[in-house]
């Protein structure tokens, strides 16, 4: 996922830079590529729906298994351009920096449908969905470290996710996403910047995205979180306890 994410930010910011500033090269336009522009309607139009597109990849960068199917209306954005600059090229009827930009989202195209691909085998459970049971004690005694949270079950587009806390946590926050903390066996501190609360055994809290935390458990805690499948354990922070690619238990 964080293939993805890297991916489509890229691409949207890249292509944010580069569209946004021709609004104000009509005139070079005509210069390097003659005739000069005489539709400026087809111009400015192309220029924004392009640059519209740009939004959705940024958009996508977000949350990329929530969009997932959205990128391969990335791809076909980028392929009809580049398609139409080749042909005109070979037509004669474009200039050669049109097959620069062809080539430019050609690549982008093979990275998106890397970032598609790996999302489906990265983000499918290893078997299929059923109404099978799952014993949280008997899932968390094959857990054995600590802050490295495991996938117990998905759906919807979120996951069930348990681990084992002990010691204190890095201060992060997730811009997008909520995060439920239920608490299996033991007890720990969740730590906000103007107070604390405790958490026992059976109890759960809700942490709103945006909200600064930090996990604090003084003795060792078994916890099943439930969030988003895009979270990312350390949120904002990335460090040695930032931990990308989730096994499952």
């Amino acid at each position: 996922m964080r293939f993805a994410k890297i991916v489509f930010l890229m691409a949207g910011s890249a292509g944010t830079l580069l569209v946004a500033p021709a609004f104000f090269l009509e005139r070079w336009a005509g210069e390097i590529d003659p005739p000069a522009v005489n539709q400026a309607v087809y111009f400015y139009g192309f220029i924004a729906v392009v640059l519209v597109f740009q939004f959705f990849y940024l958009l996508i960068a977000t949350n990329p298994i929530r969009y997932r199917l959205v990128m391969l209306l990335g791809c076909l954005g980028k392929g009809s351009f580049a398609i139409t600059a080749i042909a005109l090229y070979m037509a004669q009827r474009a200039a050669p920096l049109w097959l620069g930009l062809a080539a430019f989202d050609a690549t982008w195209i093979v990275l998106f449908l890397i970032a598609f691909f790996r999302l489906s085998s990265g983000s499918s459970p290893a078997t299929p969905l059923s109404s099978d049971k799952v014993n949280l004690r008997e899932k968390l005694s094959h857990i054995n470290d600590h802050w490295n949270p495991r996938i117990a079950g998905e759906l919807n587009g979120q996951q069930v996710k348990l681990v084992k806390f002990q010691g204190e946590f890095v201060w992060h926050h997730h811009d997008i996403e909520d995060e439920l903390f239920l608490v299996v066996d033991g007890r720990f501190r969740m730590e906000f910047r103007d107070r604390h609360v405790w958490l026992e055994t059976g109890e759960f809290l809700i942490v709103p995205h945006g909200v600064e935390h930090r996990p604090v458990a003084e003795q060792e805690v078994s916890v099943l979180l439930f969030e988003p499948a895009s979270t990312l354990n350390t949120g904002n922070v990335r460090n040695e306890r930032t931990v990308a690619d989730l096994q499952r238990v």
